[in-house]
């Protein structure tokens, strides 16, 4: 095993290395990322400790230390030489597993993996981070340095590069925010360095370490419960307009607009798999989930049509998804909803805010309310009406608030985790596939970019009264084209109030960046026009804009009159709303 050979070369050569390693100054090697740090010095873990002169470093700089070394003779020697720095512990013990570190509550504010993960077998490399991660405390920084080049004469290290610490990255709810190479200080021919800055993403409540909690370590009998936390982010990001915010905060999601979102889910992942990805240990996938109703949605129905607003449906076609969409609340209610539970709280910096809830530990997060009686008769089709007599689910108003502002980093690691759980599921029938299969099964089955029902509208009123540029209000007088106003590479929405007419010089110098604010209330009037002649209530798409605008735009009310003014408000709304959730560039016109 490779793990046992790198021991042996550190334990022979134990003395070398550690005056090579104390010859190099702390603040020489990692001088580029201390900008970094948490503010004020917390609880540090440094993994392959190596000499100690990390951990002592960061000792003398205030920080509460667990110093974690694989070889004997190297954590002798470091202890020895580091004795009065106030280190916490030195502790002997590698990863991926980390036996036998006993991890403060809250977890750690700074965990530093330097110059090791070459040394981390690959097939071992997602448990190591994962179990990195399951320690990092809410708004913690891990740090890692990987070095690159040829290893020493009788020492094996397996490649790494920043790009693979990247895909970790993306699944495991982090961000980037740095990464960088430098030279080797000790000048090895051929040596290099990246390091990459990680930060676990906090928003004060400790509402991310919840999520992290629930998607990496909460007990699982099946995928169900991960289903319904993507249900309910996908529902954040795309429906806001359809929930209820209460006057205590919390948030009423309408129980259909949460099974519709499921049933998509599951609908992408049994399509072309005639027994369905397992998900749970025992029986075919679809067994308990499928039932004759959704069964029959496979057959004939595509999941992207299954959105709110989707085009007309057939009497029959209603009639079926009116009971599966029962048949998926009644799963809900009884499985992931009644399972996702508040974890017991638990002492120290992590435990603020949301994960110290007196009194609420094993209570269930998510609350259902059935509705007393359903008649599917009144399930009309995808619209906010027939969504609502499913009954609600209350969502605590914090946990909403990161569903939809940290989506892009929840939605990666939840799909990683449940694809894991696949995998895991498939191994034990002896039908196992990669990872890669699992999540490409996964992915998200957007719509395709589509402008085509804007287009024949701004042809009419350029032959009929002239149309007009929204972006600089110059007539538009030989071809144009239809832009996305909220760029579709990155929010994916084909509804008529983010369609907009322009020439193909401005929508082409425009690309995907986000309007800004400041020309966005500039065009106002323009855009409120173009909305009033293509969409405005003499035409046959009145409704269908409202209620679009209504579905996608959180301050947008349900509709009870065609009002431009409140559409263009959630315009600017959901603009600022994407610009800090999404980092987007921005387009000054």
């Amino acid at each position: 095993m490779a793990l046992k050979q790198t021991v042996r070369f550190y334990d022979d050569h134990a003395h070398i290395l550690v005056e090579q390693y104390e010859g190099v100054p702390f603040e020489e090697v990692h001088g580029a990322w201390l900008e970094h740090l948490p503010c004020g010095a917390g609880r540090a873990l440094d993994v392959g400790a190596g000499s100690g002169r990390d951990a002592a470093a960061l000792a003398r700089r205030g920080w509460r230390v667990w110093a974690v070394e694989p070889s004997p003779q190297m954590l002798a020697l470091a202890k020895a030489r580091h004795d009065g720095a106030g280190v916490e512990a030195w502790v002997e013990s590698s990863l991926p597993g980390l036996e036998g570190l006993e991890s403060p509550d809250g977890g750690f504010d700074l965990i530093l993996a330097s110059a090791m993960w070459m040394h981390v077998p690959h097939r071992e490399r997602s448990r190591a981070f994962r179990k990195l991660v399951e320690r990092l405390a809410p708004g913690g920084v891990m740090v890692l340095t990987l070095r690159t080049g040829p290893a020493p004469a009788g020492r094996v290290d397996l490649e790494v590069s920043p790009d693979e610490i990247d895909a970790l990255v993306y699944g495991h709810a982090l961000e980037c925010v740095a990464r960088f190479p430098s030279e080797d200080r000790l000048g090895r021919p051929g040596v290099g360095w990246w390091t990459m800055v990680l930060r676990a993403p906090d928003d004060g409540f400790g509402t991310m370490a919840l999520f992290r909690h629930l998607v990496l370590n909460d007990a699982k009998s099946s995928t169900y419960k991960l289903a319904l936390l993507r249900t309910l982010v996908r529902v954040a990001d795309g429906a806001a307009g359809l929930v209820q915010r209460q006057t205590d905060g919390d948030v009423l999601v309408p129980m259909g607009l949460v099974a519709l979102y499921w049933v998509r889910l599951f609908h992408k992942l049994f399509r072309g798999h005639p027994d369905g990805f397992r998900q749970h240990p025992q029986g075919p996938g679809r067994q308990g989930l499928v039932k004759a109703p959704f069964a029959r949605l496979l057959e004939g129905v595509r999941p992207e049509d299954l959105r709110v607003g989707a085009c007309v449906m057939t009497p029959e076609v209603v009639k079926v998804l009116g009971q599966a969409l029962r048949d998926a609340a009644q799963t809900i209610r009884k499985m992931p909803a009644k399972h996702l539970t508040w974890p017991q709280p638990r002492a120290g910096r992590g435990a603020r805010g949301l994960l110290a809830c007196a009194g609420q530990e094993h209570a269930p997060i998510f609350e259902v309310q059935p509705p007393s009686r359903l008649n599917l008769r009144r399930f009309a089709g995808l619209d906010a009406v027939s969504l609502e007599l499913f009954g609600t689910l209350k969502v605590p108003g914090k946990i909403w608030d990161v569903l939809g502002q940290m989506a892009c980093w929840l939605e990666p690691a939840i799909n990683l985790e449940w694809a894991r759980l696949m995998k895991a599921y498939d191994a034990k029938a002896d039908c196992v596939q990669t990872l890669d299969a699992y999540m490409a099964a996964l992915e998200w089955e957007e719509p395709l970019r589509d402008t085509s029902e804007a287009r024949v509208c701004a042809s009419r009123l350029q032959l009929e009264r002239g149309l007009l540029c929204v972006w600089t209000g110059r007539r538009l007088v030989s071809d144009f084209a239809v832009d996305h106003c909220l760029p579709f590479a990155r929010w994916p929405n084909n509804d008529l109030w983010n369609l907009m007419p322009t020439s193909a010089r401005v929508n082409s110098a425009k690309g995907d960046r986000l309007p800004s604010a400041e020309l966005l209330e500039r065009r106002r009037s323009d855009i409120e026009h173009w909305w009033s002649q293509a969409y405005g209530p003499k035409t046959h798409l009145h409704e269908r804009f409202m209620h679009e605008a209504h579905a996608s735009l959180p301050t947008v009310a349900r509709p009870h009159r065609f009002d431009t003014s409140a559409v263009f408000d959630g315009l600017i709304n959901q603009a600022s709303r994407l610009r800090k959730t999404q980092q987007l560039r921005i387009w000054m016109g």
